[in-house]
């Protein structure tokens, strides 16, 4: 008899299409496990020296703070003791806010103890000028769910005794941050790429399968700016040359999509546009409202209201009747993710993620249909 599959596409997690919920998910699952110890094992403990804070000496008895609210805002952790006060920030799917991490210096600074402040993002990515602000970028530290929170979920494991629900629940948990982090590629890789040879013949593969879905990823991009254009007769930009080296630009994880304007205001010294996009940021097929000067450059929404109050307002007024539900403000613009007929989001570096980038492969047509029927019938046509 075959064993049943056992990938982490089983997650209870994936099947509700919940794996990118920081706030509701994520958040939640870390705090229960931070301050609930297993038999005698305290998996918090086994955190702090993830991140180099245990003092095995001194052993320090910490109290931890979810959405730990001050004067200025919101911190996700605060873990604080007698002697230090540690502020945690995660980011997995949302902006980052203005001067959110020198805001949360402020805060640790009039605990009036040694203090450190992590960010923890999928792969440990540098936060935003905007919110860092004022402060000095050496005193953040960049961690990962793929590293130190996956690799911190397995030590707890071994301290968990495999029949019990914690075990379950812990191992459901590093299963979804594997999806989100494409760290399922490491049991693969063990398995199959043993030597030279077999070594050699992955990196060929790796490299045909690059030039292939990055030839997915335009034949999309292309497939839905024509809808759009065909649908609304709007003029579209679309930055071809943007969305062919994207998969090929490591350091990127932002690349320009298409742009069709929808309106145009003029004042003195200078004109703006207000434009639909497509595009992608940290490596996702996301889609808004924005604007933009003459010279086709973005412009912040805050530069927009103050120079052309009626402009902004008529059009933030009319994305509000929109009443889209996962619509999100940054500095720039109104954004929502883009989502599959299933509901997955495309990931565009990590295919594997959660596979909607693969079945482009077989489902182009119809995803551009999907996708760009919605986009004409309930927001373009909405808007103008």
């Amino acid at each position: 008899m075959q064993p049943p599959d056992d990938s982490c596409d089983h997650t209870i997690l994936n099947v509700l299409n919940r794996e990118y919920d920081e706030t509701h998910v994520h958040s939640r699952i870390l705090f229960y496990l931070f301050t609930h110890p297993y038999g005698g094992c305290d998996y918090f403990t086994l955190f702090l020296g993830r991140l180099g804070l245990w003092d095995e000496k001194s052993k320090e008895k910490y109290m931890v703070y979810r959405e730990r609210s001050f004067g200025n805002g919101r911190i996700d952790f605060v873990f604080e003791s007698a002697q230090k006060c540690i502020a945690l920030e995660m980011k997995i799917d949302a902006a980052d806010g203005k001067e959110q991490l020198a805001r949360y210096e402020e805060f640790c600074k009039s605990r009036k103890k040694p203090y450190r402040i992590f960010y923890l993002t999928p792969y440990g990515d540098l936060p935003s000028e905007q919110s860092v602000g004022s402060l000095d970028r050496e005193i953040i530290s960049c961690i990962s769910f793929e590293k130190e929170i996956y690799e911190w979920l397995k030590e707890c494991l071994q301290y968990t005794d495999k029949d019990s629900y914690m075990y379950s629940f812990i191992k459901q948990y590093a299963g979804t941050v594997k999806r989100i982090t494409g760290r399922m590629s490491d049991e693969i890789s063990e398995s199959i790429i043993k030597n030279k040879e077999s070594a050699m013949a992955a990196y060929q593969i790796s490299n045909e399968l690059t030039d292939r879905m990055s030839q997915v990823f335009v034949d999309f991009m292309k497939g839905l700016s024509d809808y759009i254009e065909r649908e609304t007769a709007l003029d579209t930009r679309i930055f071809t040359e943007d969305i062919e080296q994207y998969m090929y630009q490591v350091r990127y994880n932002y690349c320009n999509g298409m742009y069709p304007i929808l309106d145009r205001t003029a004042f003195e010294g200078g004109e703006f546009h207000f434009f639909f996009y497509i595009d992608v940021g940290n490596d996702y097929i996301n889609a808004g409202l924005g604007f933009e000067d003459e010279n086709n450059e973005w412009v912040t929404l805050e530069k927009v209201e103050e120079t052309t109050p009626e402009f902004y307002n008529k059009w933030k007024a009319r994305i509000e009747k929109l009443h889209l539900s996962d619509v999100k403000t940054s500095k720039n613009s109104w954004w929502f993710p883009i989502e599959n007929t299933r509901g997955e989001r495309f990931y565009i570096k990590n295919f594997a993620t959660t596979g909607a980038m693969f079945e482009l492969i077989d489902t182009m047509d119809a995803e551009v249909e999907y996708i760009g029927d919605y986009i004409v019938s309930q927001i373009i046509n909405k808007l103008i």
